[in-house]
């Protein structure tokens, strides 16, 4: 070591290293569960995109094709299980990385199902934004995804977004809010937000609401 000052950052690094091993039973992060999902849920809930497959698409059909695959997510969320994903087996929300990670899954399988020029990128954990769909330079859509628990939901819209669209050289930005409880005035804000935003500047991101909550089984809700 160079300086007392290296051996202690190295030092500190060892000490936020959990000495627990990762329970991928309950995959509390959400860390392994998607990788299953990207082979199985374009087989086991086919999409059809195939009007857009095999060629360069237009700015305006890149959106559509977000649009769709995002109404195709809200449906397995909501109405096909999907949201047992967003849990872990002590009944407890995932982190949020997992609603990201699912976002990633479902759109990775279906554009790969339907042989679409798109290319969706999840954060590594190194770049900001939590999702992009592109194809080459010009057609980007920025997805920020955030939990209804999170304290800084209204500020995710109002500037992190913002600061990813620009980063990203594009004005399509979708704010994606998954309800897993605890949302508050929360929704309220971010739409007050948005039509400040109209208001002032003629175009904002769009917001999309998810209802990922736990379900009752069909048998209990007789």
């Amino acid at each position: 070591m160079r300086s007392k000052e290296a051996f202690q950052q190295v030092m500190d690094m060892i000490r936020e290293v959990s000495p627990t091993p990762y329970d991928f039973s309950s995959d509390r992060n959400g860390e392994a569960f998607w990788t299953e999902l990207l082979k199985s849920v374009s087989q086991s809930h086919p999409f059809d995109l195939s009007n857009y497959s095999g060629r360069k698409l237009t700015s305006k059909e890149v959106i559509e094709v977000v649009h769709k695959i995002l109404e195709q997510f809200q449906e397995l969320v909501e109405h096909k299980g999907l949201w047992k994903e967003l849990w872990d087996e002590n009944g407890k929300p995932r982190k949020e990385k997992a609603s990201q990670r699912l976002l990633f899954a479902v759109a990775y399988s279906y554009c790969k199902a339907n042989n679409l020029d798109l290319t969706p990128e999840a954060d590594s954990g190194n770049g900001p934004v939590d999702f992009k769909m592109s194809q080459g330079y010009d057609s980007k859509v920025v997805v920020e995804v955030k939990l209804s628990t999170n304290t800084t939901l209204v500020h995710g819209y109002e500037k992190q977004l913002e600061i990813y669209k620009r980063a990203d050289d594009t004005d399509l930005g979708i704010f994606l809010i998954m309800d897993v409880g605890g949302i508050g005035k929360k929704y309220a804000d971010v739409q007050k937000v948005r039509r400040e935003f109209l208001a002032e500047y003629g175009q904002a991101s769009d917001i999309w609401f998810i209802d990922g909550n736990q379900k009752a089984s069909a048998s209990k809700r007789h």
